[in-house]
């Protein structure tokens, strides 16, 4: 459902903040749980090759909505590796040897992890101490999570009882999610440099999930616009659809002006809490 008008009121209790960040973004959305309503989505860009805890601290102390403060603050961190355990294997005195499996751990990182919502795995990744601490010290009633462990459970929850398969496109690096009748089957991250690196992971990573892209569209979310060079490109080889925003919420006029397919790593966050 979809909604306008009305500018955003006082801050209360009743409004939740959600986060994103990346690398190359840091992007926020205020929800009000009164009328089940997002108010607001704003995007802040950020430069890679600057420092980002300076970067992120200046955009808050620079931001009327970020120096409130909120009963509520979800955030979901997509930098750097991350990795699923079983919850039968988990043990959280081992998250760093969990990381170390798949990657080697920086030693400035410090590791953080979250329980999935619909399947029986926790979700591990590392960000930089110093950002933690200042996310932390900034928004202390926030709940952090790796942008995987929220990519994949959206991706269980909008799952038809099908075979289908969930992407998120940036202009660095992909997710992608294969979902079976509500039952998790892969996931991965991959990491590029250039449209032809992005064409051969996204394709091979296809063509070994056997997945019939003949019979069955992909579906599709992004901060990408529809003619940006990744998405005309893989849509030379396969169909794909944009995913429509969540149905059982309310959006201002401000964020229906937006493309449907857009802001879901803020929208799936509530979904997933």
């Amino acid at each position: 459902m979809e909604t306008g008008n009305n500018p955003l009121k006082e801050l209360t209790g009743n409004l939740k903040l959600v986060l994103y960040l990346d690398s190359t973004k840091f992007s926020y959305s205020i929800f009000n749980t009164d009328n089940n309503c997002f108010e607001i989505v704003e995007e802040k860009n950020l430069n890679y090759n600057n420092n980002i805890n300076e970067e992120i601290q200046s955009i808050i102390n620079a931001n009327q909505h970020l120096n409130k403060k909120y009963p509520t603050t979800l955030l979901a961190i997509d930098l750097g590796p991350s990795t699923l355990i079983p919850e039968v294997l988990f043990e959280e005195k081992y998250i760093e040897k969990y990381i170390d499996l798949t990657s080697n751990k920086n030693q400035d990182n410090t590791c953080y992890y979250s329980k999935q919502q619909f399947t029986d795995c926790y979700s591990i990744s590392s960000v930089n101490h110093e950002l933690m601490d200042l996310l932390k010290n900034y928004f202390q009633k926030i709940k952090i999570k790796p942008f995987s462990s929220i990519f994949i459970d959206y991706a269980i929850n909008l799952n038809k009882k099908t075979k289908e398969l969930y992407v998120q496109i940036n202009a660095y690096n992909f997710h992608m999610t294969l979902v079976n009748n509500k039952q998790l089957e892969f996931y991965n991250k991959f990491e590029f440099r250039n449209t032809n690196d992005f064409v051969y992971y996204f394709m091979n990573c296809i063509n070994n999930l056997d997945f019939e892209t003949e019979k069955n569209a992909i579906n599709i979310t992004s901060e990408l616009n529809p003619d940006h060079i990744l998405i005309e490109t893989i849509k030379k080889y396969i169909t794909i659809k944009f995913i429509n925003r969540p149905t059982h919420f309310l959006y201002k006029d401000s964020i229906i002006k937006n493309r449907s397919y857009q802001n879901h790593n803020l929208f799936s966050q509530l979904i997933c809490e």
